[in-house]
């Protein structure tokens, strides 16, 4: 193992060196793509594994939760005060956004990035369903796959995994379920695979077994 660089030079207010924190390493276009502090700012950085790494303008600094699909980097960011945390996308050339899921300032935040039946999975908020299920093709406009947790109130999906040609993930699907274990085809309605802790709480609520980690 050896220093590829010290991005963030010098020592901070202790005495110990600063530290650049490289995180949300990914490749892409034959570079690896990642996040670090240089002191002053944090910004997405790009180093071909010869030269010295350099930072990559066109990646707004915010950029994080990179993820490859169909030949584009995708990522969540916060651009400035017209649009709210959103789903972005870079050719190797520039940055777009992709759609304004939650309109105007309101942040969609999407999150979770998985690739499933050909389509770019995630949860996001579109400012009426809450957080719940969403897909991208690469080509029309993210759509919304359920209202799993019907209304403002939102189901939250994460830990994505992909089993036997379906696609398996934590959800909160109403009161009386919790977070359970649920499952998508990619066609039809995302549907409840397991309630590992049935029955209702003192409060009314039912248990949650948590699902994570699954793969």
């Amino acid at each position: 193992a050896e220093l590829v660089a010290d991005i963030s030079l010098g020592d901070n207010f202790q005495g110990t060196p600063n530290s650049s924190h490289p995180l949300n390493l990914i490749v892409y276009n034959d570079l690896l793509f990642f996040k670090a502090y240089d002191g002053t700012t944090t910004d997405c950085w790009q180093y071909d594994g010869v030269n010295p790494a350099t930072v990559n303008s066109a990646i707004p600094p915010d950029a994080t939760d990179f993820i490859v699909f169909d030949g584009v980097l995708y990522f969540r960011s916060y651009t400035d005060g017209a649009v709210g945390s959103e789903l972005w996308q870079y050719d190797g050339a520039t940055a777009s956004l992709v759609y304004d899921i939650n309109p105007g300032v309101g942040n969609s935040s999407p999150g979770s990035f998985y690739i499933f039946n050909d389509k770019l999975i995630f949860k996001a908020d579109d400012g009426t369903n809450g957080v719940e299920l969403w897909q991208y093709d690469g080509t029309n406009t993210p759509a919304i796959i359920a209202d799993i947790y019907a209304g403002q109130a939102s189901s939250n999906p994460s830990n994505f995994t992909e089993f036997d040609g379906k696609l398996y993930f934590s959800a909160y699907g109403d009161t009386t379920t919790g977070y359970e274990l649920w499952v998508y085809d990619g066609t039809n309605t995302p549907t409840l695979e397991l309630d590992l802790l049935p029955g209702l709480a003192a409060n009314g609520y039912g248990y949650s077994s948590y699902i994570s980690s699954i793969n």
